[in-house]
């Protein structure tokens, strides 16, 4: 899955004279500020074998961290709430019954 970066078009060049004249042109950028995002998911116990895999899935992915707690629950750090989306729906396909809470938004 690509996920896209979202950064503002504009740019603005700022003149800055250097020393002896000499003329230094600069770029900037305005980047939106990303939030960070954490969820805690919780499995039945029948299905604790596919918990390590799946934390393994969800740090091989940027911009995500997984932790395992213990066989039955891990807690998940995304950037924005569209890797939350993503992280929820993957947790869907991998476990028959699982249980998802927001820590922090």
């Amino acid at each position: 899955m690509q996920r896209v970066t979202e950064v503002n078009a504009a740019k603005d060049t700022k003149n800055r004279g250097g020393s002896q004249g000499t003329r230094e042109d600069k770029t900037v950028r305005n980047q939106s500020k990303r939030t960070m995002e954490a969820i805690k998911i919780s499995i039945g116990f029948r299905e604790w074998s596919k918990l390590p895999d799946f934390v393994e899935m969800i740090n091989a992915e940027a911009e995500m961290f997984a932790y395992e707690i213990d066989n039955t629950t891990a807690i998940i750090v995304t950037q924005g709430c569209c890797g939350t989306a993503w992280v929820k729906a993957q947790a869907e396909q991998w476990f028959d019954d699982q249980y998802t809470e927001t820590i922090k938004k």
